[in-house]
């Protein structure tokens, strides 16, 4: 990446407007309430979300219908319900279909989320898709038509070949989109994340 360019595009970026008036209250919100010693960079600890009411994650963190599922899991590994440390075990020997259909039966994980879950514990055979994938392969692969029903068909002719790191191949791909228009993601406010897809989408109508 130009350095100079990748300035410029960051310095273009703050002069926007910091996300919407949800983004910067969610930002907030994870600030003051959840970002402590026993958290991890920006991520809260179940206990930590576990404390929160829907309401909060729905409204200013713009999560919409997720929201209970996100707050009930949670609440479900606070409580020793759901037991990570048994699915850190499977994980060690199961194969990666297996640990798939064992998220995919957690109530509000879907294709989507177990496949992203999956990719951050280091599984990266299935890239999760969505409306920011198909913005990807359209623009990036020149994919014509590319749409819900067949964006699946097409990861697999485009990434089959990195197997088993096909997520992988995709994630470093859109990276570089990303920075490339915003410059370093790592230096971006935590107001700003919202910031970098919409903006991105927006463009991509």
């Amino acid at each position: 990446m130009n350095i100079a360019s990748g300035s410029a595009s960051l310095k273009g970026l703050k002069k926007r407007k910091r996300g919407s008036e949800k983004n910067n209250y969610c930002a907030q919100v994870l600030d003051q309430y959840l970002i402590s010693d026993q958290s991890l960079g920006n991520f809260p600890t179940p206990k930590e979300l576990a404390s929160l009411n829907v309401e909060i994650l729905r409204k200013y963190c713009n999560l919409g219908l997720r929201a209970a599922h996100i707050l009930k899991f949670a609440q479900s590994v606070e409580s020793g319900k759901l037991n990570l440390k048994k699915f850190e075990e499977v994980c060690d020997s199961a194969s990666y279909e297996k640990l798939y259909g064992i998220l995919k039966n957690v109530k509000g994980f879907g294709p989507f989320a177990s496949a992203t879950v999956l990719m951050c514990i280091g599984y990266y055979e299935k890239v999760p898709h969505d409306t920011e994938t198909i913005r990807h392969l359209s623009q990036i692969h020149a994919i014509q038509k590319c749409n819900k029903r067949n964006v699946g068909s097409i990861i697999k002719r485009i990434y089959g070949k990195y197997a088993p790191f096909q997520c992988l191949a995709y994630w470093l791909e859109l990276l570089d989109y990303y920075e490339k228009q915003f410059g370093r993601l790592s230096e971006l406010p935590v107001s700003s994340y919202g910031v970098v897809t919409g903006s991105i989408r927006s463009r991509s109508k």
